[in-house]
């Protein structure tokens, strides 16, 4: 959104003074050029935001639109909805820590499980569920339990 020009100020009158000055006009003149390119610049930043605003609202369901109405621009209605929505549950991070424990390895090539399993391990950290080094090689040797004894 642009930011609209501040007016010039004529001085304040002092005391002894019982009028103001007026402000002089090529500080006029430049501020109303300034006004006029800032509504130039608002009409075109207004119509892009209602461009917007009307994707968001084709995308959003039917009883989701109430979030439309709360704010006012495009960008609040965006935050709002990332505040609401852009946060996992605990079922999206139960359901990663359920594919990390429940992977196995493959014998001739453990590369793809092994990189989906730190892509896994990554994306709980981010999800404020880090799992320390130590237990992450831990859960990776128990994903390669083939050849252990105790495990069958």
């Amino acid at each position: 959104m642009p930011t609209a020009p501040t007016a010039p100020m004529a001085p304040h009158p002092t005391p002894s003074a019982t009028t103001a000055l007026p402000v002089p006009p090529t500080q006029q003149e430049a501020y109303e050029a300034a006004m006029a390119t800032y509504c130039i610049e608002y009409d075109a930043w207004n119509l892009a935001d209602n461009k917007a605003l009307g994707a968001i609202t084709l995308c959003l369901a039917p009883q989701l639109r109430h979030y439309q109405t709360v704010n006012t621009t495009t960008q609040q209605i965006w935050m709002n909805l990332e505040c609401t929505f852009g946060a996992p549950s605990m079922f999206t991070i139960f359901a990663d820590f359920r594919i990390v424990m429940g992977s196995k390895l493959s014998r001739d090539n453990p590369v793809p499980e092994i990189e989906l399993i730190a892509e896994l391990y990554g994306r709980l950290a981010l999800n404020n569920f880090p799992i320390t080094d130590s237990l992450q090689g831990l859960m990776l040797l128990a994903a390669d339990n083939a050849d252990c004894p105790l495990c069958s």
